[in-house]
């Protein structure tokens, strides 16, 4: 297995982790005690959640270890920026979350993760 499936798996884990984390503390309703079969339904939530968050939590991830590559492959810094800023616009209106500060912030992150994975 090359590096790049090993860091994407390694965070996909993580995610999950978290997700779980996140929500086995929740506290458990009376419906899941009174209803047969709830533990189908809380499965099946809890399934979604780890998905949703895990896509969210790997998008800059990902982005900064295809930016890694690049700049390893010879890419130039300015190419490199200037594909993560368009992306990271994409993906937030794709979400309607779109504003300067919060992409800005998404991408000083990845330019982290990026140093992070060279």
């Amino acid at each position: 297995m090359d590096k790049y499936n090993i860091i994407v798996n390694a965070e996909e884990q993580f995610a999950r982790e978290v997700t779980l984390g996140v929500i086995v503390t929740r506290p458990l309703t009376a419906w899941h005690y009174i209803i047969p079969g709830m533990f189908i339904i809380d499965f099946l939530r809890r399934g979604s959640a780890i998905r949703q968050y895990t896509k969210h939590f790997m998008f800059p991830r990902k982005l900064a270890l295809d930016a890694a590559m690049g700049k390893m492959q010879g890419e130039d810094e300015a190419s490199v920026i200037s594909r993560i800023e368009d992306e990271i616009r994409i993906w937030l209106e794709s979400l309607n979350l779109y504003s300067s500060d919060l992409a800005q912030a998404q991408v000083k992150l990845v330019k982290i993760l990026v140093e992070h994975y060279l």
